[in-house]
């Protein structure tokens, strides 16, 4: 129960409704017990015969306790409002009114009751649902880079409705089964406490048998919710690549890694089912053992005159009516497993780590310089992919990180917008180490434009201005002419408004590219990354993309990393990134007079470019 009660938080804003739900549960469970126990008159009616015998009626008189006056005075209060003295039909149609009455508030009360806990629940799991979702997008980006993104998204979405099905539920069923139990446990005490301790000698048993399968319950659960994981992440993984898919002719091979997925969520799931559908049937069994018993003994007291018949009609009713809410709560313990697995794996997101801030610190501008000092960083331990790295980058200049693949340029240009920590060393901005500054403030100092321009499934308009709120169509479209995007955006079937679908795919590689360099400038940012912008695209698309570059680029600071170096030949300072470390620094002239690794990476893609023509 340690899962359910950290989500209690959830519940506190609710609290109005579930006092709102725990009086229409009370109300409900007086209806439930009363439209059975109003039997007791009515047998009287019919089989006035019944009655019990003046020897066990004065033994009853002369040890008359609590629960016999109990007994006498609802009896009397139900008989004075449908008796008719002299007229047995006449109090059988009274009967059959109350029993109307009864049954129309008690299914009013129920209606309402399951409206108002439809809101407690779904508003519960909307408020868990937007605190993970908030809480996983503030996480830092090694924790993304440490996880599939199928697993991510089956916690916000299969394990958050796993809960809904579960441990909700419960906490409902908390505040409304027990008041039922204990309505109609008074009654069957007032009827007879005999056979009430008779009827729920078996009760014990119940308990062994539940506890001895919620272990393997759990079990099953576990497996469910990987098996769950692992078929999301496939899907995922399947429709985000179904280019490759099909230029590969993957489809079948595609669809037998998914069966193999489903085939083991359906075997955890059988499992699951046989274990957990034991507890109702034996549950039953115990509760019918009891109701033999208690006709046994019962039905001897009435014989022996001791028990009214109809006393005995309506403990056997109200025995039958206390065993559904009875199992229910016996059953929490196995029902809410899978969501308790499930809660523990949302709670484990919601514990992570947020990405670190450690500063508050506002900052608007890059006054003079932003310096890299002695950085050393790496993504595993002891495997150094930057080595003291130190490195200046004025206001208003342009520098170009190139360099073999893998030497470290983009995870310098991570470092500086501050994706990462440096294990060692420090980012500085005007002198200031850059952890000092608010992460938020620090960030919208700079536009990003990567390899892979990723857009959302929304209006160019949109994607231009993602948040961006402050930015008028004026904005908006001053930033796609620089980035040379307005006049094709203009084609478009609905121009600005025109949805794009998703990552894009409705644009070609270029337009996608000039979209994400608008939306980098669409704010006025302070400084530019471009990581390889023009890398994946064709001769015409790359020129296009460039000339919006240029464009771009005056008079603002920017770092560029590019692959073709006839791209950055114009840039203030050209820097050379070599196994992690600074292996050349200077202009394009100046590299080239070096005959260093610059001089060799420009004449092979020289003799490339000239073999291509």
């Amino acid at each position: 129960m340690n899962v359910i009660r950290r989500f209690l938080p959830y519940v506190k804003p609710y609290s109005a409704k579930l006092v709102l739900t725990v009086i229409l549960s009370a109300i409900f469970s007086f209806l439930s017990a009363a439209s059975i126990y109003i039997i007791l008159p009515i047998m009287g009616i019919i089989f006035p015969s019944t009655a019990v015998s003046p020897e066990a009626a004065a033994t009853a008189n002369a040890t008359s306790g609590f629960f016999d006056n109990v007994k006498e005075t609802i009896r009397d209060w139900i008989s004075d409002l449908i008796i008719a003295d002299g007229a047995p039909h006449q109090s059988l149609l009274n009967m059959c009114f109350l029993v109307i009455g009864i049954f129309l508030l008690k299914n009013i009360v129920k209606y309402t009751s399951n409206v108002v806990n439809t809101g407690i629940q779904e508003g519960i799991m909307k408020d868990i649902r937007n605190h993970l979702f908030g809480r996983s997008v503030q996480l830092p980006i090694t924790y993304f880079n440490n996880r599939r993104s199928g697993e991510m998204i089956s916690v916000v979405t299969n394990e958050v409705n796993t809960i809904n099905g579960a441990l909700v539920p419960t906490l409902i069923q908390l505040t409304r089964d027990p008041l039922e139990i204990i309505t109609i446990l008074f009654l069957l005490l007032a009827l007879s406490p005999e056979l009430t301790l008779l009827a729920f000698s078996t009760s014990i048993l119940t308990v062994l048998l539940i506890r001895l399968l919620r272990t393997y319950i759990r079990r099953y659960s576990i497996r469910m919710q990987r098996a769950l994981e692992n078929m999301t992440t496939r899907l995922q993984e399947a429709f985000q690549n179904i280019r490759i898919i099909k230029a590969y002719a993957g489809e079948k091979y595609e669809n037998e890694r998914f069966e193999r997925e489903t085939k083991w969520y359906t075997r955890s799931a059988i499992k699951h089912a046989v274990v957990k559908n034991l507890a109702g049937p034996i549950s039953e069994m115990f509760a019918i053992v009891a109701l033999v018993i208690v006709l046994f003994y019962g039905g001897s007291d009435v014989l022996s005159g001791e028990l009214r018949g109809e006393e005995l009609f309506a403990f056997i009713f109200l025995l039958f009516s206390i065993m559904t809410p009875i199992v229910s709560v016996v059953q929490i313990p196995t029902n809410i497993q899978r969501g308790i697995v499930a809660g523990e794996r949302v709670l484990k997101m919601l514990e992570e780590e947020p990405e670190r801030s450690h500063g508050a610190v506002d900052v608007k501008e890059i006054e003079n310089v932003i310096e890299a000092e002695n950085v050393t960083f790496s993504y595993r331990p002891d495997t150094p992919v930057l080595k003291q790295i130190s490195l200046q980058i004025k206001r208003g200049e342009t520098v170009a990180l190139v360099g073999p693949s893998g030497g470290g340029k983009s995870t310098l240009m991570d470092l500086l917008i501050r994706f990462y920590d440096p294990d060692s060393g420090s980012i500085k901005l005007d002198g200031n180490d850059i952890r000092n500054f608010s992460l938020d403030r620090y960030r919208k100092l700079f536009g990003v434009v990567t390899q892979e321009s990723f857009l959302f499934n929304d209006t160019v308009r949109n994607n231009i201005s993602y948040n961006a709120p402050e930015a008028t169509d004026e904005d908006i479209e001053k930033a796609a002419r620089v980035a040379n995007a307005h006049d094709f955006i203009t084609l478009l079937p609905n121009g600005y408004n025109t949805v794009i679908g998703d990552r894009g795919v409705l644009l070609s590689g270029g337009q996608r590219q000039r979209i994400a360099i608008a939306r980098s400038i669409v704010r006025d940012p302070q400084i530019l990354l471009f990581d390889e912008a023009t890398s994946a695209l064709d001769t015409e698309s790359e020129l296009l993309v460039q000339q919006a570059i240029e464009q771009v680029l005056e008079g603002r600071t920017a770092v560029v990393i590019a692959h073709r170096l006839s791209t950055i030949r114009n840039a203030d300072r050209i820097v050379v990134i070599q196994d992690g470390k600074i292996a050349e620094t200077g202009n394009h002239e100046e590299l080239l007079s070096l005959n260093g690794t610059y001089r060799t990476l420009h004449d092979v893609q020289f003799k490339v470019e000239a073999s291509n023509v």
